[in-house]
């Protein structure tokens, strides 16, 4: 059993929060379409749920948006994200927020970056745009 599964175990997960961008295991973060998907070692994803939810030791997942340095197919609530120092993507990529899922906080791997305050407001209203009832 690795160190972080032990921590899991024990509900000692890292510190996460609503923003922060995040390697995790690809093979827990599930695609439609993943017949034609080029399987990696580890996936960027966006860190959706809030401080509660992500600090809260009793409760095992945080919601993701996984992102993808493939731009296309780009569905309509997808956002395209651009590469910053901040954020620490290596390549300008597509926030899949039409894949929005639940992944274990165990399945984080590494920490590499925050979105700035401007560009997470308009991540939320796309977010509630999608799940509004219009």
């Amino acid at each position: 059993m690795s160190f972080r599964d032990a921590f899991a175990k024990v509900r000692i997960y890292p510190k996460i929060n609503p923003g922060e961008v995040w390697k995790a295991k690809d093979s827990s973060i599930r695609l439609l379409g993943s017949l034609t998907r080029h399987w990696h070692e580890e996936r960027y994803c966006l860190i959706l749920s809030n401080s509660t939810m992500c600090n809260d030791p009793e409760w095992p997942l945080v919601l993701i948006a996984p992102l993808s340095h493939q731009l296309q197919p780009k569905a309509l609530p997808d956002l395209y994200v651009q590469k910053t120092d901040k954020n620490g993507l290596r390549l300008k990529s597509r926030l899949i927020l039409s894949q929005i899922q639940p992944l274990g906080k165990a399945d984080l791997q590494e920490h590499v970056g925050d979105i700035d305050i401007a560009e997470w407001e308009e991540i939320v209203r796309y977010v509630f745009w999608h799940i509004d009832r219009d």
